[in-house]
């Protein structure tokens, strides 16, 4: 118990499924992320990517109220692997034989699942105390990991400092950038938002539609229908694949699990009202499919697909302006484009969401990999031992 706390480590499917409504509750009055850090979600990404894993969901109650959420799971990763996770592929200095560690982090990330914007999840106005006394009971609480790995968190999100405090009084604990997430702030009706584009970027959102609908019949509608939901989303799933297959890739949803995660929760979302599968066809021809999600003010485009035909058009361009003009039309306020920063983004996304993640150890297996980790990932020390061993700068 700490500051009349009292946390309750929850490890199966039952409890995790009782804290339904309690959880909904909270995250209403939270400024947690109302997709990634919501219950459908993560119990979703459970439900799939489970079976690989230890659940470590801790929980905080006042008074038998539920006042704070730390949505966590347990991994046995390499060294190796986690290094990858930080800075991506690197030529590693010193091997990674024997050098697996114990890694809590929390529900719904592992590459390549896209979860982004996690936080713990804690009244708003207690953020700062729910988040420092969640990661303390971490290390009492939960004793059988070696490291605290927490990605995707926005640095100006609330509670952000606060975690960042706590882990830095670790003995070991880095920070780090993991990604940029582009987003568009939407001022309330699509044609205000072309307004804050350049007047290039106006122009060409207004031709492309015009331009394609002087050679083909074009029709853009959002799936809506549940009795047809899985032979819709094979669609979307097959334009994906040709998209990424084009690029010599094989996409996001080459894991069974990850497509089997994406039917449960697309499901769930269009029975909540959150689902926005775009189809656009040419000549009744689906030709380009958007894969998102609208949750209160936010709109989220998760991912996308469409045929190699009619380059000339750029399909998905043209299938984006549908898009932002229904998140304005139903009131969002950003237009999430999530982690990476691809040129299309960036066309219409002039603002950024830093990621950054947060790590500890607490253990003697946590001291090897930070010191093994610290030499194969910082560019400074890299480039002295490389100079050392005569293999050059990296």
């Amino acid at each position: 118990m700490q500051h009349g706390l009292v946390f309750e480590l929850i490890t199966d499917d039952a409890a995790f499924d009782a804290l339904q409504s309690e959880w909904d509750d909270l995250l209403s009055r939270s400024s947690a992320d109302p997709l990634f850090c919501g219950f459908v979600w993560m119990r979703a990404w459970w439900r799939h990517f489970g079976d690989r894993f230890g659940l470590r969901i801790l929980t905080a109650r006042e008074n038998g109220a539920l006042v704070g959420i730390a949505p966590l799971y347990l991994a046995k990763r390499s060294a190796r692997d986690l290094e990858q996770a930080l800075i991506g592929e690197v030529r590693v200095l010193w091997s990674a034989e024997g050098g697996d560690v114990r890694v809590l982090s929390p529900i719904g990330y592992d590459e390549p699942v896209c979860a982004d914007l996690l936080s713990m999840i804690a009244p708003s106005d207690r953020v700062d105390e729910i988040t420092t006394a969640l990661y303390g009971a971490c290390r009492t609480v939960i004793d059988d990991y070696d490291v605290f790995y927490w990605p995707y968190i926005e640095e100006a999100s609330l509670g952000y400092q606060a975690l960042k405090d706590s882990v830095s009084r670790s003995r070991h604990w880095r920070e780090g950038e993991s990604a940029r997430a582009p987003y568009a702030s939407l001022p309330g009706d699509y044609e205000a938002y072309l307004n804050t584009l350049s007047k290039k970027s106006r122009y060409n959102a207004r031709k492309k539609i015009k331009q394609i609908r002087v050679y083909h019949e074009l029709e853009h509608k959002f799936h809506d229908d549940p009795a047809t939901l899985q032979s819709a989303f094979d669609i979307f799933l097959a334009l994906h694949k040709e998209r990424w297959e084009a690029e010599g890739q094989g996409g996001a949803f080459e894991d069974p699990a990850m497509e089997a995660l994406h039917r449960d929760f697309a499901a769930q979302a269009l029975e909540r009202g959150w689902l926005r599968l775009g189809m656009m066809s040419l000549d009744g021809r689906i030709v380009f499919s958007t894969y998102g999600f609208m949750i209160g003010d936010r709109y989220y485009l998760y991912q996308q697909g469409g045929t190699t035909d009619f380059a000339q058009f750029n399909l998905g361009y043209a299938a984006l302006t549908f898009c932002l003009e229904d998140a304005c039309e139903n009131g969002a306020t950003s237009f999430e484009f999530l982690r990476g920063e691809a040129d299309y983004k960036l066309h219409w996304a002039k603002e950024r969401r830093h990621l950054s993640y947060l790590m500890a150890g607490r253990t003697l297996a946590a001291t090897r990999f930070f010191v093994r980790s610290f030499i194969n990932t910082d560019p400074r020390v890299r480039n002295t031992v490389k100079k050392i061993i005569g293999r050059g700068q990296v």
